[in-house]
């Protein structure tokens, strides 16, 4: 585009040089958005619930021991579906499942699975996390009491502390008290219900800046008769865009 340098004063002049100078930055602005592209999404956590190896289980208190295990029908356990007394549809392969699990007053509850240590890089900028969730349905008791809960919480290190970012808690029906997701790790369940079908709930979580690494805790307090869950395809990775620090480019003549 040309412009006679003498016409400054007029208003079409003015008007014509305002709108040169908006459509170079518009350009500008279109060449940047280009620029910024998705990073390859990098995984923090993959659990899949086929073994024990990437958890610690601990109690929440230091005696007695936490471990895995199967009692009749009262478990902690790693099952491909049999032998748990409930029936849960959607998984594949192993899945981690629970139901009563003090045992009769025998065993820690709650209980803590936690993944430690998991590397954070200075490019993440959030996280996302997404598993599977069922509750079991069969012949025995599907609500919940009160007390019942099932918390997924991180920490990022250095200097963090545990902060709940997926919770489930019984709705307080009183008449047939169910789990659901409690929206805002309050007191009762609020949103959506857990049922016999593996549903996929996904959180999105931002990362402090300076974190170099994440713990994430997975606790579980189920102290009544029938009280089940299951889940698993946990995977936890990072939600980033590259942005260019510096980008220069010329707009085409107009």
């Amino acid at each position: 585009m040309n412009y006679d340098s003498n016409c400054f004063d007029t208003i079409e002049c003015r008007f014509a040089i305002t709108k040169f100078t908006r459509m170079r930055l518009f350009a500008s602005i279109f060449l940047l958005g280009l620029a910024a592209k998705p990073l390859q999404a990098t995984i923090v956590l993959e659990e899949n619930f086929e073994d024990a190896s990437k958890f610690v289980l601990l109690p929440n208190t230091n005696s007695p021991v936490a471990s895995l295990f199967e009692n009749n029908n009262d478990f902690l356990t790693l099952t491909n579906g049999v032998g748990v007394g409930t029936v849960y549809t959607g998984f594949g392969g192993k899945f981690l499942a629970a139901m009563d699990i003090d045992d009769g007053g025998q065993r820690p509850n709650p209980v803590n699975l936690l993944w430690l240590n998991r590397p954070i890089t200075s490019d993440m900028a959030a996280l996302t996390f997404s598993g599977l969730f069922a509750q079991g349905y069969g012949s025995f008791d599907d609500t919940w009491d009160n007390d019942d809960r099932v918390e997924l919480s991180y920490r990022f290190k250095p200097g963090g502390s545990f902060t709940r970012f997926l919770c489930f808690r019984s709705d307080r029906n009183p008449t047939n008290p169910v789990p659901r997701e409690s929206t805002d790790c309050g007191y009762r369940g609020d949103g959506r219900a857990l049922t016999s079908y593996a549903a996929l709930f996904t959180k999105l979580i931002d990362v402090p800046p300076g974190a170099t690494a994440v713990d994430i805790r997975l606790q579980i307090r189920l102290g009544g008769d029938g009280e089940a869950i299951a889940m698993d395809a946990f995977l936890i990775e990072s939600s980033n865009t590259e942005i260019p620090t510096l980008l220069t480019s010329t707009a085409p003549s107009l």
